[in-house]
């Protein structure tokens, strides 16, 4: 379990949840395994008590176990394993999280971070401690909107690294059923090699990286298929500037992080119910299943505005 500053246990996700920014950053020369290590940590931060610990601090610490369990590591000694994370914390300083914004009539903006400023493996305690930049916090806590959430368990059980970022891209469209992304920009995303960018050997980009990830991706994603997007110029042949992705719409595993402590509440309701239900008589238990329904229906026809996901959560009924 993992914990803050404080030695505090913090509440372990079995979901990824995070502002829709994040699915913008690169992670060049991650390996599938490295991936997995850094949407842990950050999976882990989210939900978390606001009051003291992880939001004072900036800090969580796991144990190696933990790691190894979450991430898939192997079974190695604990002086391996630190060395090893030493070598996956080097590459996530390269791992930046960057906006831009470059509007004709307002002033340039730029500004770059990286999520982890810092860690601390000790192979005497077994345990590694994180940094989170505070600067951060807003896409990984507090969130009521704009945010991507899916099953952690799916996206670690994916082989490909180009799985695990297209799964994520995919993630953050539940409702519409298709997403389209420029070519230049999914290649970096994916963290494609130059060679296979160019025109001239984009099929080895389609054969190798793409059609292996959705063919990974379909058991999640029902329907799940692409298409190239071409545009000619002049008299030259058509050039692909677009992927568009189109799969059955879903739903994710709840619309808003309140969401899950009601799913939680039901649960609870519901087998408190038939535990219940075991010393009265039947026909005492169907009034109220129907009392149940009717109010189900009632709250069903009433639209809920109290946390600005109308649009999502209409979808969800």
């Amino acid at each position: 379990m993992a914990t803050d500053i404080n030695g505090k246990e913090l509440k372990h996700n079995d979901l990824a949840i995070y502002g829709n920014k994040l699915n913008e950053m690169t992670f060049p020369k991650f390996s599938s395994i490295e991936m997995n290590l850094f949407w842990a940590v950050a999976s882990q931060i989210s939900n978390q008590d606001r009051r003291g610990g992880i939001y004072d601090y900036q800090e969580i610490t796991f144990t190696f176990k933990e790691l190894a369990t979450l991430t898939g590591l192997k079974s190695r000694s604990a002086n391996r394993l630190a060395k090893y994370l030493k070598e996956i914390m080097d590459k996530l300083d390269k791992a930046a999280l960057i906006s831009e914004t470059d509007v004709k009539g307002q002033p340039y903006k730029f500004y770059k971070f990286n999520i982890f400023p810092g860690f601390e493996a000790d192979a005497e305690t077994k345990k590694l401690t994180v940094q989170i930049n505070p600067k951060a916090l807003p896409y990984l806590t507090k969130l009521t909107e704009n945010f991507t959430v899916y099953d952690l368990e799916k996206f670690f059980g994916l082989k490909s690294k180009y799985s695990k970022t297209l799964y994520r891209i995919i993630s953050q469209y539940p409702k519409f059923g298709w997403v389209t992304q420029d070519r230049e920009k999914l290649c970096e995303l994916l963290g494609v090699p130059k060679s296979y960018r160019s025109s001239k050997h984009f099929n080895l980009f389609t054969s190798r990286i793409l059609d292996p990830a959705v063919e990974e991706l379909k058991p999640i994603f029902k329907g799940l298929k692409y298409e190239l997007i071409t545009e000619k110029k002049g008299k030259g042949r058509p050039t692909i500037t677009a992927i568009k992705f189109t799969f059955q719409r879903f739903k994710p595993p709840y619309t808003s992080l309140t969401q899950k402590k009601e799913l939680k509440e039901k649960d609870a309701d519901a087998k408190n119910s038939n535990d219940s239900s075991k010393i009265f008589k039947p026909k005492i238990k169907s009034d109220r299943k129907k009392k149940s329904n009717n109010k189900n229906n009632k709250s069903q026809n009433q639209p809920n505005e109290s946390n600005g996901l109308n649009l999502l959560q209409d979808f969800m009924k």
